[in-house]
């Protein structure tokens, strides 16, 4: 497994630096004040890694919420049960 992991990440490099050397031609990115002269591939990047940083809690929040709702809909089968139950035992004494 652990050669998986280190051949999957050397893989993951490789890939890149393939796509850094194919993307070298400068452009000019500007945001608010700040202007600079970068590689095509330095701007494509960081909209990537932000975007990864950015979904993380994003993601997170989801899973917790979908979580939250089966323990809901497991807590409202558990008081179904006990109300079938509680009106069995009823009709019973009666």
């Amino acid at each position: 497994m652990k050669k998986v992991k280190l051949g999957a990440a050397l893989l993951l490099i490789a890939a890149l630096v393939l796509f850094l050397l194919q993307n070298l031609s400068m452009v000019n990115v500007k945001f608010l004040a700040w202007s600079a002269g970068l590689p095509l591939a330095i701007p494509i990047l960081v909209g990537f890694f932000v975007g990864g940083v950015a979904a993380r809690p994003l993601l997170r929040f989801l899973n917790s919420q979908r979580k939250e709702r089966a323990q809901d809909k497991r807590s409202a089968q558990a008081a179904e049960k006990v109300v079938k139950e509680s009106k069995a035992a009823t009709a019973e004494a009666d």
